[in-house]
């Protein structure tokens, strides 16, 4: 067998991976939702993250690292089930976004693509035949 066959049959193969999170999370009834990777965009915690750093920002005026650690207390105890709630619906619009720019590449520049590359092969073809028959 080719490695890609060998590969192909492996992958088939695989069993599903099993996290232990996912099991104890079933057991109290959650539902664990997985971020994609580099996907900071996606993830609801680093807007919350980035207004806890402004928020420090803005009141740290002497320094002190005992500041730092009281406004960032501050601030999590300011944020509310509204911010909280902002954060995800942010997050939804952001992930329509890419569903839609995604949509557009699948519907509309794609088919171009491949109708580009069979008119290239079938010029390519019509160039090698005339070559041929002189």
């Amino acid at each position: 067998m080719s490695k890609a066959e060998l590969l192909e049959l492996a992958l088939s193969n695989v069993p599903p991976k099993r996290y232990v999170t996912n099991t104890i999370a079933q057991a109290f009834d959650v539902e664990v939702l997985r971020l994609p990777v580099k996907h900071c965009t996606l993830n609801p915690i680093e807007l919350a993250w980035a207004q806890l750093k402004s928020h420090v920002r803005n009141t740290n005026v002497n320094f002190r690292l005992s500041d730092i650690e009281d406004s960032a207390l501050d601030f999590i105890a300011a944020v509310d089930e509204d911010l909280a709630q902002s954060f995800i619906e942010h997050t939804y619009k952001i992930e329509n976004i890419f569903k839609a720019a995604d949509a557009i590449v699948e519907n509309d520049i794609e088919p171009q693509l491949i109708e580009t590359d069979e008119e290239e092969d079938s010029e390519a073809t019509d160039d090698n035949e005339s070559d041929i028959s002189e």
